[in-house]
């Protein structure tokens, strides 16, 4: 009788220190996974200053094409090649990891051209290549060309915590003054 009452203490006691353990695993694990660890990233957009909505369509080098998307970051995610600006608006063009690469040159090595048409009829229309541009008074793709430089930091939620992010930014700013 003895022998029967401690055999079920013992696998009462074997029970309920498996669940601790298995408590204290999932407590570790939670830890872990909340723990905040800074995402850095250098981002190019394009910034419209003028009063009117504008009309960008990009024209990616092909290996940065699949189908009518392009690759707009080294994370892998793609996005149209068309958008639309409105006034006072950003459009990304690209999100780096390497924060040591030059906007121009970021620039030159995912696209071939890009190509600004103002919604309004009376505007002119405004193309960047390698080598030239038409309409407006700077190539983007230039080492001469002005970039504003910005770092922004945010927060990306996830289901558990929230990850802190600072993205050096560079914007090309369309304007009517240019």
């Amino acid at each position: 009788m003895k022998y029967r009452i401690l055999y079920k203490t013992t696998s009462k006691i074997k029970r309920e220190l498996k669940e601790k353990t298995f408590l204290l695993l999932v407590l570790i694990f939670l830890l872990i996974s909340c723990r905040e660890e800074t995402t850095y990233q250098l981002q190019i957009l394009i910034k419209n200053e003028t009063e009117n909505e504008l009309s960008l369509k990009l024209y990616p080098k092909q290996e940065f094409l699949k189908g009518d998307l392009y690759k707009i970051s080294d994370y892998g995610d793609y996005t149209k090649t068309e958008n639309e600006i409105e006034p006072n608006d950003k459009c990304a063009l690209y999100l780096s990891v390497d924060l040591t690469r030059k906007p121009y040159m970021l620039a030159s090595e995912i696209f071939d051209s890009i190509l600004i048409i103002p919604i309004r009829e009376d505007e002119i229309e405004m193309k960047f290549t390698q080598d030239t541009v038409i309409g407006y008074s700077e190539n983007l793709f230039d080492e001469t060309s002005n970039w504003n430089y910005e770092i922004l930091n945010y927060n990306e939620p996830t289901n558990f915590t929230q990850n802190p992010v600072e993205s050096h930014n560079y914007s090309f700013s369309i304007s009517d003054e240019k």
